[in-house]
């Protein structure tokens, strides 16, 4: 799914691909990454360790995208609860 998304990206800003560097990032909701994000989060972390000198800095940076989708889902899904605010009214 993550690299059907990465293909559909790719279509629709082709034109971008004349005068920019394009890569469509591509995330699915159960976690995997699309192949050209993958390539392109390790390349990310990659620089990250060469500024920071963070050996980890790929992990994190998977990790910090992982949390964000996953928080993004939640709130999805509190956003279906109707006029719910509590997640204690959610789970009873």
């Amino acid at each position: 799914m993550a690299a059907q998304a990465e293909q559909s990206k790719q279509e629709k800003y082709a034109a971008l691909n004349q005068c920019h560097i394009f890569t469509p990032v591509a995330i699915e909701t159960a976690g995997p990454f699309g192949p050209e994000t993958f390539l392109f989060l390790r390349d990310l972390g990659c620089r990250l360790k060469q500024v920071t000198g963070e050996a980890k800095s790929f992990s994190y940076l998977r990790q910090r995208l992982s949390v964000a989708v996953q928080r993004g889902n939640a709130a999805a899904v509190m956003g279906t609860m109707g006029g719910t605010t509590s997640s204690v009214d959610f789970f009873s």
